[in-house]
């Protein structure tokens, strides 16, 4: 579990580099918004409802891995 937000937002985006679809789950909250970069809105209710990441879903093919220190 994280100590302090910072370590939310490590563990997290770790979760998503790794595209572990499980870590992302327990590393959040529900129900959540999410915001895509193409003005996309995503309103997931419950972990249940929640679809495994696939790369090109990230952020289209040109993603790689977030850059947070």
């Amino acid at each position: 579990m994280a100590e302090n937000a910072r370590d939310a937002l490590h563990v997290h985006m770790s979760a998503i580099n790794d595209l572990d679809s499980e870590a992302m789950i327990a590393s959040q909250h529900f129900p959540f918004v999410h915001f895509w970069p193409d003005g996309k809105i995503e309103y997931v209710a419950s972990a249940s409802e929640f679809k495994p990441v696939e790369k090109d879903s990230v952020l289209g093919s040109e993603w790689d891995h977030d850059r947070t220190p």
